[in-house]
């Protein structure tokens, strides 16, 4: 896992996505998210996703709502890749399958003509087609930190020190 720690600013699942997009040569990337976009969370990885692209000077304009069984996905893909769209940040690894799924329809190929990365490292990413690179998260390590801040805002415990690890960070697989 490529790691992301407090000192590069980059907790945001978003920002990640965007960055190892960028460093790979994206320059118009799309965001997938979920059909029901009140889900939690949904429309501010969104908007950090815009202001991840904008900060990179990249287009992230691109966004639309998938749906987990992949239907309309193939049209939605074909449609992004007629628009120049290379790379997609998905709001999720489900939401991700649903985008591998709809490039295989379409007719495409993951990741010479489209590039995927999800968030959450599910495990059916690993089996994916192709393997899916996502976000993934130091269970142990973040629960442990989290638990202990929440603790100290309590006031029941110290300050908890900074993780000393990443706690987020890129599992490389086959799609981006």
């Amino acid at each position: 896992m490529i790691g992301f720690t407090q000192e590069d600013g980059e907790f945001s699942m978003s920002r990640i996505q965007v960055a190892t997009l960028a460093d790979r040569g994206h320059a118009r990337l799309a965001f997938a998210d979920v059909v029901d976009s009140g889900s939690f969370g949904v429309l501010p990885r969104r908007a950090e996703f815009t202001d991840a692209c904008t900060e990179r000077g990249l287009d992230g304009s691109v966004a639309a709502e998938f749906a987990r069984d992949g239907v309309g996905a193939a049209d939605i893909i074909a449609g992004w890749h007629r628009d120049g769209v290379t790379a997609v940040c998905a709001y999720n690894d489900e939401i991700a399958l649903a985008v591998l799924f709809g490039i295989r329809e379409a007719g495409l190929s993951c990741p010479r003509d489209i590039a995927v990365i999800g968030c959450d490292n599910i495990p059916a990413a690993a089996v994916a087609y192709p393997p899916l690179t996502t976000v993934g998260f130091d269970v142990d390590g973040g629960s442990s930190w989290i638990a202990s801040a929440v603790l100290h805002r309590l006031g029941l415990a110290d300050e908890p020190e900074p993780p000393a690890g990443a706690l987020f960070g890129i599992v490389e697989r086959a799609s981006a």
